[in-house]
């Protein structure tokens, strides 16, 4: 595979600091895997923990040139409260875990001379300045967030905040940009909205942005974040669109992974519903009854990864919990009989399933996910339309953007998280996609396949992310070159 065409005198060391939760620590990963596999740079992820962060086998085997480093577990018990928001949550455990971060670097035999930061991680900046490292940030939701977020500092400016808290429902016209709902991304009412404009004013800082999507995914948006004239509206650096990268598919290591993947491999092609939340979401107990029941009426088969209802915990500290799973029975929570009656058409799996084995399986035909940008990208590069059930955080722009502008997923008319999704609108949205006849599940299905050819050529040689990222990495090469000499 073709590298960047500036080999440095000695391997440019670029750090990663990632965020906790799956969400952002995965791409994160991945990103670090591409840089020292395709272009020969060395690289460091620094993952911040608590004591209850799970431990992932995917981030113990570290390949050369690639150094997986988990920062000592930091406690915030004591400086949020129990019901804080999930961006301040996340924002206070990077921020306890600088002063690891600076003494491994200022220990290290290379130091980095470049600084990869996420969302939630503009707090590293002052380590990067005094390191004198580039700054750069990796977001890992899609792009029109980063534009909305970007625009974010602008919009206090010429708004009283007091006006944009009390209404949820208002538009915010980024320039350029399709409108984006104020609620899609934060709640202003909680300290989410201030946590983020305080890492959105950062983000000038920055010598640019790499963007966990591509061109042709986001093309309104990308040629208004590359207009110089609009560049002077919203105030972001370049911008570098390098997606989609997501967890490769590798061989299943568990009996669990074996076993769903040999059902799949005896069901017609395009015949299975695949159903899960993610990493970190779960539903009420009433929800996850009027799934089952819709799931039984729609009549197709099913792959469903279910976890137990959660009715009073809070999606933060749900999410920065996932993976710390204990082992449940199914038969406890579902409806009586559920499970005896859909045995020939499903297959239930506790709390984990191979995810991306299964989504590029040929019998998978539709994925009803929470939308998170992980699962959203792994959807479109393996030819799967969705139903967008979005949970919190950047998933109910998710859906949104899926189902209004790429026009790869059905919405359900009851927006999720409002209230409970009966039967027989589940049963609607999987027969409205999975039905031969249908002819909007023919368009989701026709869109879905353009895309997936779309995705495969972005991230090939010569593909406009691979590009992409080649000249982030020849002007990475440059620098450490001119501060070696």
């Amino acid at each position: 595979m073709e590298t960047s065409s500036v080999t440095p005198t000695k391997q440019t060391h670029v750090a990663i600091l990632t965020s906790p939760g799956m969400g952002h620590i995965i791409p994160s990963l991945e990103l670090g895997k591409s840089l020292v596999s395709q272009h020969n740079l060395k690289v460091t992820l620094f993952i911040p923990t608590t004591s209850k962060s799970p431990e992932s086998p995917t981030l113990q085997n570290n390949q050369d040139g690639l150094n997986v480093i988990n920062l000592p577990p930091v406690d915030i018990t004591h400086l949020v409260a129990g019901e804080t928001s999930l961006v301040v949550g996340i924002t206070t455990i990077v921020r306890e875990s600088l002063a690891s971060l600076r003494s491994i670097i200022e220990t290290s035999q290379q130091i980095p001379t470049v600084l990869i930061i996420d969302l939630f991680s503009t707090d590293a900046l002052d380590i990067a300045d005094e390191f004198k490292m580039s700054k750069y940030m990796f977001c890992t939701s899609n792009m029109s967030a980063y534009a909305f977020l970007a625009y974010l500092p602008k919009i206090k400016r010429v708004k009283n905040s007091n006006d944009l808290v009390s209404r949820l429902t208002e538009l915010v016209h980024v320039p350029g940009c399709k409108p984006i709902r104020v609620g899609l991304l934060a709640d202003p009412n909680t300290g989410s909205y201030g946590c983020m404009l305080r890492h959105a004013t950062r983000f000038k800082e920055l010598s640019g942005v790499l963007l966990n999507t591509f061109e042709d995914l986001e093309q309104e948006t990308y040629r208004a974040l590359i207009d110089d004239e609009i560049a002077e509206l919203i105030p972001t650096p370049s911008v570098y669109p390098v997606g989609p990268i997501i967890k490769p598919t590798v061989g299943p290591s568990q009996n669990q992974a074996i076993h769903c993947l040999s059902w799949l491999d005896n069901q017609p092609n395009g015949s299975v519903l695949f159903v899960s939340f993610g990493s970190g979401g779960s539903l009420s107990s009433e929800q996850v009854t009027e799934l089952a029941f819709g799931l039984e009426l729609s009549q197709k088969r099913f792959i469903w990864v279910v976890r137990n209802p959660v009715d009073f915990v809070l999606p933060s500290s749900y999410y920065l919990d996932a993976g710390n799973t204990k082992e449940i029975d199914p038969s406890d929570f579902l409806p009586d009989g559920f499970l005896a009656r859909t045995q020939q058409v499903g297959l239930v799996l506790p709390n984990w399933a191979p995810q991306v084995e299964i989504l590029s399986h040929a019998s998978v035909g539709c994925f009803l996910s929470h939308c998170g940008w992980n699962s959203t990208l792994e959807s479109i590069l393996n030819g799967v339309p969705m139903i967008p059930w979005p949970l919190f955080a950047d998933q109910h722009l998710n859906a949104t953007l899926l189902s209004d502008d790429i026009k790869v997923a059905a919405r359900t008319q009851i927006p999720p998280g409002k209230e409970v999704i009966r039967r027989e609108e589940i049963e609607r949205m999987i027969r409205l996609v999975m039905e031969e006849g249908d002819e909007e599940g023919q368009n989701l299905r026709r869109r879905a396949k353009e895309l997936k050819t779309s995705a495969l050529r972005a991230i090939s040689i010569g593909g406009s992310s691979y590009n992409s990222l080649c000249q982030l990495v020849e002007k990475w090469n440059t620098e450490s070159d001119s501060v070696q000499l």
